[in-house]
């Protein structure tokens, strides 16, 4: 097995430690390069969190128009950024919670998420930061730095089937299928050393690594319990890795995924980061499917959900109006039948009855 790196190693082992940020900055890079020619305009904006504040007056206050020209890097994402916080704190007195951009809509244009602190807004509570020296070796962080750039590159051409019926997500892509079989291989052989990175190791980019290989693992209590928690890590990527593994699971209806609770989730719907949302909805949607006890549970989130079910990108509204429609004890099929229209008018009609029960 291989050894684990610390802080206590020889001299000179810290050249391999990858920069804060690195597989954020790396992903950006790998989507911009596998579609430059595309990825030139900003086809939709859309807000979060912001019960309190008028949209079309948010919408009005940013410097960003959808259908204007924007060239994304890591510089001009800190730019945009910054220009948004400024037309923010303006109007409502209070910066961004993020300001996310998306790939892509349906032209293969940039979406753009913006959080804002208002009544529909929580601060996530997040677990402390870990401080151990586990570290996982080159190997592993040079394949998960594989498995984003095929990601990156099946995004990019609109093929996102997967196969979640093992417990983890096989891509219907062989090029990024056999990384992720490589990623399965690799933490069965040290799923050990996996475990202790996520729930110790220092450094946030081990820990994003060590999120998704621990998705490609046996389903197991253990395994089960050990990504619920990193589903309130401190560091976003980690969390969308966690969260991701066990929406996989949940999609799978194994029986491991019975361990999974919703209230993790429901919380992150109120998160000022989009992928905490996205994600949490992606999990979500797989728990409340056979109904019972547990569609109670999303009731604190009827106001978040009502918000993202208004973005204009099907794809992650979708989800949403589905969770609103179970919520407000809309039969499947009928819930079902909006969503391919693409029409949830009926749904969203629902919500002063749903927030009043």
């Amino acid at each position: 097995m291989p050894t684990p790196w610390s802080d206590g190693a020889a001299a000179g082992a810290h050249k391999h430690f990858l920069p804060r940020l690195f597989f954020e900055a790396l992903l950006l890079a790998a989507i911009m390069t596998t579609t430059a020619s595309a990825k030139d305009r900003i086809g939709t904006i859309d807000f979060f969190g912001y019960k309190g504040f008028d949209v079309e007056r948010l919408r009005a206050a940013i410097p960003y128009k959808e259908g204007a020209p924007i060239r994304l890097s890591e510089k001009s994402v800190r730019i945009v950024r910054d220009r948004v916080d400024k037309a923010l704190d303006r109007l409502t007195g209070g910066t961004s919670t993020d300001v996310g951009f998306v790939c892509c809509d349906k032209q293969g244009d940039w979406e753009m998420y913006i959080g804002v602190r208002g009544v529909s807004f929580h601060e996530l509570r997040l677990n402390p930061q870990p401080a151990g020296r586990d570290r996982l070796p080159e190997t592993a962080l040079a394949l998960y730095v594989r498995y984003l750039k095929e990601w990156a590159r099946t995004v990019s051409a609109g093929n996102t089937a997967e196969d979640d019926s093992a417990g983890y997500a096989l891509s219907q892509d062989a090029g990024l299928r056999a990384v992720e079989l490589k990623m399965r291989a690799w933490v069965m052989e040290n799923e050990d050393l996996v475990l202790r990175v996520l729930e110790s190791s220092a450094l946030d980019e081990h820990r994003t690594a060590a999120a998704a290989l621990l998705g490609y693992a046996n389903p197991s209590r253990k395994q089960v319990a050990e990504l619920v928690t990193a589903t309130h890590d401190p560091e976003d990527m980690v969390r969308n890795n966690a969260t991701r593994a066990l929406g996989a699971m949940a999609a799978s209806g194994i029986q491991a995924a019975r361990d999974i609770p919703a209230a993790p989730f429901v919380e992150m719907l109120s998160s000022g980061i989009w992928t905490d949302r996205n994600k949490g909805l992606m999990v979500l949607n797989s728990l409340t499917e056979k109904r019972g006890p547990v569609i109670e549970q999303l009731r604190p989130g009827v106001e978040s959900l009502v918000e993202m079910a208004g973005w204009q990108c099907a794809d992650h509204s979708a989800t949403a109006a589905i969770l609103l429609g179970r919520l407000a004890g809309f039969d499947e099929a009928r819930i079902q039948k909006s969503v391919q229209s693409g029409q949830w008018k009926q749904i969203l009609e629902a919500a002063p009855t749903i927030r009043r029960n």
